[in-house]
């Protein structure tokens, strides 16, 4: 099985996950996993996982979202970021 998209975003049991870019399937002692390039940032900012490479057990996996390029996942966590943004500016009172 390959995916579509270059960039992952997994949801995990315990509502943990990554965001990835180039996924691959991957064996170890029987176990099968996830794994790939973590993204340098999501909607909270930069990671410390950046650029590391990372495993994820698919028997803990809730969701897998995908999205056809880094430049889309920024832009999407931008658009999110500025809507929270704006429900917790005060609401100025009209004239």
């Amino acid at each position: 099985m390959k995916f579509e998209s270059q960039v992952l975003v997994i949801n995990t049991v315990g509502q943990g996950g990554a965001v990835i870019q180039s996924p691959e399937f991957a064996d170890m002692d029987g176990k099968k996993f996830i794994i790939g390039t973590a993204v340098m940032l999501d909607s909270d900012g930069p990671k410390w996982t950046s650029g590391l490479r990372i495993w994820i057990a698919i028997e803990h996996i809730t969701t897998i979202t995908e999205v056809p390029s880094v430049d889309e996942y920024v832009r999407r966590c931008n658009l999110h970021k500025d809507r929270q943004e704006a429900r917790h500016r005060p609401k100025l009172d009209a004239p």
